[in-house]
């Protein structure tokens, strides 16, 4: 008889042990749904705020990074013109040479070059990942390096030989060249008077363009990407 009580008493508590639990992972798993959905529609929210079109993809915005050191200077030449694109070969010590930066000789002993600059691999020890730095002599690099002022001038060069006549036209090859997209109205405006301001003689306008194209390459737009 007791024993038929202790059953009888077990059974109800094994089923409500059984129905509480089932509960529970249903609640559990409404919740989840209700935080992922309120999840997703956030991240909408937020990338729209920063991209003001509607997402297309699941993955957001990529967050901003520099160039590193070899995609930097293969693209100064590129847009200059001047880069050689063969395969193979020995490695180069100049700096002011039209190959790949992947050729550019590594001297372990050499702390003061271009690479290390701007942030290449420490070729003395294993490292995991490269740094991200910004400091004043990445800017005078770009503003008075004889290799980047070679190139400045061979898209000026570049510019007067591949795009049409006309102010406007220029600017906008230069946008769709170094950029990939169109100037707005406010960088037609300023791109004109600034090629305008160099004089009137021929000299004084190839050094407008000259400045210009340096200014845009030295861009955060042309350095960075999005």
């Amino acid at each position: 008889m007791a024993a038929r009580r202790q059953h009888g008493r077990s059974r109800p508590i094994a089923e409500i042990t059984a129905l509480s639990r089932q509960k529970e992972t249903s609640e559990g798993a409404e919740s989840r749904a209700k935080i992922s959905h309120w999840l997703c529609r956030a991240s909408n929210v937020l990338q729209n705020q920063f991209t003001g079109t509607k997402p297309k993809s699941r993955y957001g915005r990529m967050n901003r990074r520099r160039l590193e050191a070899e995609p930097l200077r293969d693209s100064l030449l590129a847009v200059a013109g001047s880069l050689d694109q063969g395969m193979s070969g020995p490695a180069i010590r100049e700096l002011d040479n039209r190959r790949r930066t992947l050729y550019l000789m590594t001297i372990r002993s050499d702390r003061n070059n271009y690479r290390m600059l701007f942030d290449a691999a420490d070729p003395v020890g294993i490292v995991e990942k490269r740094i991200d730095s910004t400091v004043a002599p990445q800017a005078l690099f770009l503003l008075n390096h004889p290799f980047v002022m070679a190139q400045v001038k061979a898209l000026e060069r570049r510019l007067d030989r591949e795009a049409p006549a006309g102010d406007r036209n220029k600017i906008e090859w230069l946008y769709q060249s170094l950029y990939g997209r169109s100037p707005t109205a406010e960088e037609f405006n300023v791109g004109c008077a600034a090629v305008s301001s160099g004089g009137t003689g021929s000299v004084g306008t190839m050094d407008a363009w000259e400045q210009y194209c340096h200014v845009l390459l030295c861009a955060n737009e042309f350095v960075y990407v999005d």
